[in-house]
């Protein structure tokens, strides 16, 4: 079926046919989830399941046990993969699919060392550009200390100074 996108005070919208939005089981107010995946716009309704933990780990199973690892990377820009640390810290993807159902599949090691890892006031020292292109890293110097730091003070009345407007 081909629609077409039409302005909307400040934005842009599309009107769905009622026997689509019939079909998707969604109505005048309905959550929907919209996301760019290969250069098409998908929309999907957003469904919140209840669950279990009973349920949940009745399914465990040897074949499905894997090393615990840290979730709390950054995902992809469209939400199909996910960024984070392995147990050697070296850095990982590993590509995700939530619908119909929660599956991902096998982890690809992205980087390995030297890049920063260590535990620090810095939080997370890796991160994904907006558009998905780029992961940003902190390389490690291979020195064991800082040796010089620069510190301006007042710089904008500095940069005022050295470079006159009038």
């Amino acid at each position: 079926m081909i629609a077409r996108i039409q302005k909307w005070d400040n934005s842009l919208g599309l009107r769905i046919p009622r026997a689509l939005a019939e079909d998707a089981d969604i109505g005048e107010g309905s959550p929907v989830d919209i996301s760019v995946r290969r250069g098409s716009l998908v929309v999907r309704p957003v469904r919140r399941e209840e669950y279990r933990l009973e349920d949940l780990l009745d399914e465990v199973r040897p074949s499905n046990l894997h090393d615990e690892v840290e979730v709390s990377g950054p995902w992809s820009r469209d939400g199909s993969e996910l960024f984070y640390r392995g147990s050697g810290g070296q850095l990982m993807a590993v590509s995700v699919l939530t619908d119909p159902s929660f599956e991902f599949g096998n982890p690809e090691t992205l980087f390995e060392e030297p890049y920063h890892v260590g535990a620090s006031s810095l939080g997370r020292t890796y991160g994904i550009s907006p558009d998905g292109e780029r992961l940003l890293m902190i390389k490690e110097s291979g020195e064991s200390e800082v040796q010089e730091i620069i510190v301006v003070l007042n710089w904008f009345e500095e940069l005022k100074r050295l470079v006159p407007t009038n």
